[in-house]
Order: structure tokens, then sequence, then C-alpha cells
């Protein structure tokens, strides 16, 4: 949960990262998206509503003393499950402003990763991705579940490059990855 000062973001700002480590690694993931038994939660601050409500903590603080420190193996109320083998796609980020100069391109860098091409938010950032990794507009639209001409919009005057393509387990570009995970509350 993202804090601020001695408090939590609220509103729209809310977010919540799973990190992970181990002998010598670390890493974290920014929860963007969910697959309930309910449907699909999209967004951040989306994510945080649903974990509160599931998790009947009332707040961002709340939930935050229920899981902080916690595992997320199955004893804990936030877990993360196997769910097999699946593809994962590098996509630029999404909501990052363009109102100020961007000297080291960050804006367009491939650190947004995801399971589902079709996924509602950050269609432009999306099909960019996509493009980039090689795929044509007609793979990119079948993908994401678009028209042709929708992602021929959001891609105009991108050139394809090998960018977002699928990432081998020992680069840091999109991947198959074995397991897969879910997560369950």
């Amino acid at each position: 949960l993202h804090r601020v000062g001695r408090g939590f973001r609220g509103g729209s700002f809310k977010g919540v990262d799973l990190v992970c480590g181990g002998d010598g690694w670390v890493g974290g993931v920014l929860l963007r998206t969910l697959d309930t038994p309910d449907g699909r939660v999209c967004g951040p601050s989306l994510v945080v509503d649903w974990l509160i409500e599931r998790t009947r903590t009332g707040s961002v603080a709340g939930l935050y003393a229920k899981i902080r420190g916690r595992s997320a193996r199955r004893e804990g109320p936030l877990w993360v499950a196997g769910a097999g083998e699946t593809r994962v796609w590098r996509t630029p980020r999404v909501g990052l402003s363009t109102k100020t100069a961007d000297p080291r391109g960050f804006r367009e860098a491939p650190y947004r990763f995801l399971s589902d091409p079709a996924v509602a938010k950050g269609r432009r950032e999306t099909a960019r991705g996509l493009v980039a990794s090689g795929l044509d507009l007609a793979e990119v639209a079948a993908l994401m579940k678009a028209r042709e001409g929708s992602v021929a919009r959001w891609t105009a005057g991108q050139s394809r490059s090998d960018g977002g393509r699928q990432v081998q387990s020992s680069e840091a570009r999109d991947t198959s990855i074995t397991p897969s995970t879910s997560t369950t509350v």
C-alpha cells in the first residue's frame, strides 16, 4: 500500500504492491488488475477497494494492518496461487504525465507487464508495446480484441522493432512465466 507521510494514499491514487525476494534478488509488482470469481477488477485504486471489501478491513490503514509483513502464502488473508503457464507482454506504463519533457524516455519504456492484452485500461500503451514487439496491426488487434483501425490510431507514427517481444527468462522483456499467478482473497 502506498504511504504518504504517516498515512496512505487515498482516492484514485491508491495502489498495492506485492513485494518479493530471496537470496540475492528482490522485486515488486503493482497489482493493476485482478481476475476474481465475480469478474475483472481493473485499476490500482479499484484493486485496493476490492481487497478492503473482501478482507472486511474498512480502510487502507486497516488492510495494511492485516497484511503487513505477511507472506503471500495461504496462511494470510491475501495469497498468490499458481495458475499454470502464461505469456506475459511488455508495454509502456499507463498514466504517466505528458505535461513535462521526458528526456530519458521513461514514458515509452516497456516497464508494464500484463498477461491479457485485452485489458480495458491503457489500450494505447498496450498497442504500442505489442507493435514494438514486432507484431503487425492485425495480430495486435486480435490479441487486444480491438478493431484494426483503433490499433492503427493508437500506434500512428510508430515503427515495428523487437522492443516488447516475449521475454526470455534471462531477459527483462516479455516472457513466458511458469507458473503464472492469480491473486486470491
